[in-house]
């Protein structure tokens, strides 16, 4: 099975969006998300696709699980369950140089937490109105990098980039 792992921004509660759109932009995390993804597999429910401004993302692999049979379209692949998805990613990267990402939205991210490897979350430091949450990050997870950079903290929306690995049961 390809590794899988999770990139999100998130508020001071775990907040991830508002509407079907973003809490806010900020321009460092969009930079850091397409810089993390790019040339790789994004996985995404079909409501944050219909959120993306211009369709599919350039420069990645594009894989939409819904449970709506009746949904396709262009430089998308559709995935019905999450094996089905695995499935795909392997199809798409048969000699394994690429990384899964998982991009949203919340039910998306609740059902690959547990499979998870890694994650890379923007945490914003401020709490925003919103009504859709990410998954308390649990114990299992290690902090493994945290980068902030003077843009970042004296951003008007102050976040950092921090990665966390999950450890190794004993």
């Amino acid at each position: 099975m390809k590794e899988v792992h999770i990139i999100v921004a998130m508020g001071k509660q775990n907040e991830i969006g508002l509407d079907n759109d973003l809490l806010c932009h900020i321009k460092p995390d969009l930079a850091y998300f397409k810089r993390t993804t790019k040339d790789h597999i994004v996985i995404m429910g079909r409501k944050t696709f219909f959120s993306l401004p211009n369709g599919p993302l350039p420069y990645r692999d594009n894989i939409v699980i819904t449970r709506n049979k009746a949904f396709s379209h262009e430089g998308v692949s559709v995935a019905g369950s999450i094996e089905e998805t695995l499935e795909i990613a392997k199809s798409l990267d048969p000699a394994n140089e690429k990384k899964v990402f998982v991009i949203g939205g919340a039910s998306i991210y609740e059902q690959f937490l547990p499979i998870a490897a890694k994650l890379y979350v923007t945490h914003i430091f401020e709490e925003f109105e919103a009504d859709v949450y990410f998954p308390a990050i649990g114990k299992e997870w290690v902090l493994e990098s945290i980068d902030a950079k003077r843009e970042n903290i004296e951003h008007a929306h102050q976040h950092m980039f921090a990665v966390y690995t999950k450890a190794l049961e004993s």
